[in-house]
């Protein structure tokens, strides 16, 4: 997906930086490496910086475009151990509060601190609670 160049002019001289797939990745290094277009016109075309461009190039630049591999990004999370879920199950069924409120409450029993997240993945994995919806990417466009 390319970015249209009147999107790009509307944006002047501020950099729009997002997350490339493979895809993408192996577009700009394929046109790097035909050397058609500039640094700067490739960094437009994909929104994102002329540095970070480089920086690509010289990361995957000597790998062959079919061996190139986008890994997942973001923290990987941490186990729910059977200690947190007993502590959780057993307060939820003593008194079925939301997972933000079971939180507050741990702080004044004087338990040690779950994450308002943990608790809802902990009562979601029980099946106590329904799971959150995931927040919609796409915004819904009104009437024109």
């Amino acid at each position: 997906m390319f970015l249209s160049s009147k999107y790009l002019t509307s944006l002047g001289n501020r950099e729009v930086m997002r997350k490339l797939n493979k895809r993408q990745l192996r577009w700009i290094i394929r046109e790097m490496k035909r050397g058609e277009f500039s640094v700067y016109h490739i960094a437009r075309q994909q929104g994102i910086t002329p540095r970070y461009v480089r920086i690509l190039m010289k990361k995957y630049g000597e790998t062959p475009l079919y061996k190139i591999r986008v890994s997942i990004s973001g923290r990987p999370s941490n186990p729910i151990d059977e200690n947190e879920r007993k502590i959780v199950l057993e307060l939820h069924n003593k008194m079925p509060l939301g997972a933000v409120k079971m939180e507050k409450y741990h702080q004044i029993l004087g338990i040690p601190r779950i994450p308002h997240n943990r608790i809802q993945r902990i009562l979601t994995d029980a099946g106590l609670t329904t799971p959150l919806r995931e927040e919609n990417t796409e915004k819904e466009v009104g009437p024109v």
